[in-house]
């Protein structure tokens, strides 16, 4: 049975591209589902499965309020990249942006998040590649993998992803209590 996993961080840390790098073999890992969600128990059911993987970046913000809904085996990473350097990226792709102080606490709750932690750069180096690859599928490290994704600037569509949450806005509500 492979133990599920996730990976946390703010919008605009290269968390779709991890979502495709650690969708391998037959893995899916998410993208965002957390924009999906209905209720708490959404988290429950996801984490709860053999092999589940997301790489999410709303359930940064309330990890520490839902740890009792996930596995205490769940394998957890979180990627940081600068404030400034995610609201630059987000006002180039068109991502309304939140005020500074939440940024701020966004990044503050990510520090404080236990499991294994990156900085967004360091993605593109093989040592921490392989770091995340095996610590969230348990897995050998393919080089030929990662190499074949290294380069790759993966997005989302973000009109998209705005567009599924503001369908889901009851739910969004019930999940992060806004």
């Amino acid at each position: 049975m492979t133990v599920p996993f996730v990976v946390l961080g703010m919008p605009r840390s290269r968390t779709f591209w991890i979502s495709r790098y650690l969708s391998y073999r037959g893995r899916h890992c998410e993208h965002d589902p957390s924009r999906l969600f209905t209720s708490r128990l959404d988290i429950a059911e996801r984490f709860r499965r053999p092999g589940y993987g997301a790489a999410d970046t709303g359930l940064g913000m309330i990890w520490h309020e839902i740890g009792d809904l996930v596995p205490p085996d769940l394998r957890v990473a979180v990627v940081h990249r600068p404030i400034d350097d995610v609201k630059a990226s987000a006002r180039a792709t068109g991502i309304p942006l939140a005020n500074d102080q939440w940024f701020i606490d966004f990044a503050a709750r990510l520090d404080r998040i236990d499991g294994m932690h990156f900085e967004y750069a360091s993605l593109g180096r093989r040592p921490y590649a392989l770091t995340l690859f095996e610590h969230c599928l348990r897995e050998r490290f393919d080089p030929e993998w990662w190499e074949s994704l290294r380069d790759l600037n993966l997005q989302c569509n973000s009109a998209s992803y705005l567009s599924d949450a503001q369908r889901n806005l009851s739910g969004i509500r019930a999940v992060f209590g806004t």
